[in-house]
């Protein structure tokens, strides 16, 4: 046991000897913790899609038709960019993508509605992009809902009926809306704190990754052939300082700086800082089976997407296939990322996310398991190799 720990103190210190040795590893460590989490921000900062431009066709040429577009043109969710000549010109503007919105008036817009006629208003939305269309159409309903309530009311109105009284007529229900936990629907706080979390699992993943790699090309010590758990084990708990520090920067700043959600920052630090052990064993399986720094690269950057849209964070789990369903709970980042949904946007308080922290914990024993099981049996070929060459030599 002595000689172990003995060991894993070593191969701790041969690690810190390799960051410095070996600028590329230095880097895997610093440059995915530190570069993606502040492109990614960067890439939301505006947080959410406003003004989607808008080209009208207005053929009606009245004072309502002009109140309309004025109100499409002053609301939130849409810009007016272009007035045109005709609906060909129109889709024009749609199918080169200077536009993702379409508005034709007809010419018997304003004859209709004084005849108490229901008039027809033409909206195309560009639905190639779900995310606008999600914006852009609901801002046109909006507008259009608003102007039918207008009318009805300034009609009741005409007939004598008190202002008050024909409020209540012409919407006898009103909506009473409370948005829960993220008031401000906006698509960037949904998505990035997300994103942030699981480019600390990756920074893990490949940086032990690739540091076993380059040790096997270099030669490893002796020792890792007889306990390469524990070689690995060094080698994640040299990393760790860095990850601890990327996890701090990520939080305290990169969160604070671009204002995406945090409850509280301890909870949240508290919460990315047990992610990153409860990745490690899964961390160490997967480097028990890379042979060179390449392969760390192969097996792990196209994993974290797969992981994300598994996890349940941007697309229910429920309406996954069952087999989707049974690899996302084997996943760690399935339960850091429902408990990152809790502490970040809907408490602060580490109790209210309990569920997820046990599922946190037994994930974390289980990875722990495999990745025990897996360390020993990657080397067996290997050794096997090796004692028979040597008993050839010999």
């Amino acid at each position: 046991m002595r000689a172990r720990y003995g060991f894993l103190l070593r191969s701790m210190v041969q690690e810190w000897r390799t960051m410095f040795r070996h600028p590329t590893l230095l880097l895997v460590l610093v440059a995915i913790p530190v570069v993606y989490p502040l492109v990614v921000s960067w890439l939301y900062q505006a947080n959410q899609a406003v003004e989607r431009p808008t080209v009208v066709i207005d053929d009606d040429n009245s004072a309502l038709s002009r109140e309309l577009l004025e109100g499409l043109d002053a609301s939130q969710e849409l810009r007016v960019i272009e007035r045109a000549g005709s609906v060909d010109e129109g889709w024009r503007a749609l199918r080169e993508r200077r536009a993702e919105v379409l508005v034709y008036v007809p010419s018997n817009l304003s004859t209709r509605v004084k005849r108490g006629e229901q008039a027809h208003v033409k909206v195309w939305v560009d639905s190639s992009n779900i995310l606008t269309y999600g914006v852009a159409y609901p801002g046109v309903s909006n507008v259009v809902s608003s102007m039918n309530d207008e009318l009805a009311a300034a009609w009741m109105r005409s007939k004598g009926v008190s202002r008050e009284v024909a409020r209540a007529r012409v919407s006898p229900v009103a909506r009473v809306e409370r948005m829960a936990f993220h008031p401000t629907l906006a698509y960037g706080a949904f998505l990035v704190p997300g994103v942030l979390l699981l480019v600390m699992q990756q920074a893990v993943l490949i940086a032990l990754a690739f540091s076993a790699g380059l040790s096997r090309e270099l030669g490893e010590p002796a020792e890792a052939k007889r306990w390469p758990f524990t070689w690995l084990e060094g080698k994640f708990l040299a990393h760790l300082a860095s990850h601890l520090g990327a996890t701090a920067f990520i939080v305290l700043c990169v969160f604070r700086w671009f204002g995406w959600p945090m409850r509280d920052a301890v909870s949240l630090l508290g919460l990315f800082a047990v992610f990153v052990l409860t990745v490690a064993p899964a961390a160490v399986l997967v480097s028990s089976l890379v042979k060179d720094r390449y392969a760390s690269f192969q097996l792990l950057m196209f994993a974290s997407a797969p992981m994300f849209l598994m996890s349940g964070f941007s697309w229910p789990i429920e309406q996954m296939p069952a087999h989707v369903r049974a690899v996302a709970t084997l996943l760690p980042s399935t339960p850091a990322l429902g408990a990152l949904r809790v502490l970040a946007m809907k408490s602060g308080d580490p109790a209210s996310a309990t569920r997820w922290l046990v599922w946190m914990a037994v994930s974390f024993v289980g990875w722990t398991l495999a990745s025990l099981i897996v360390s020993r049996r990657a080397w067996r070929p290997w050794v096997a190799r090796v004692r028979a060459r040597a008993g050839r030599t010999g």
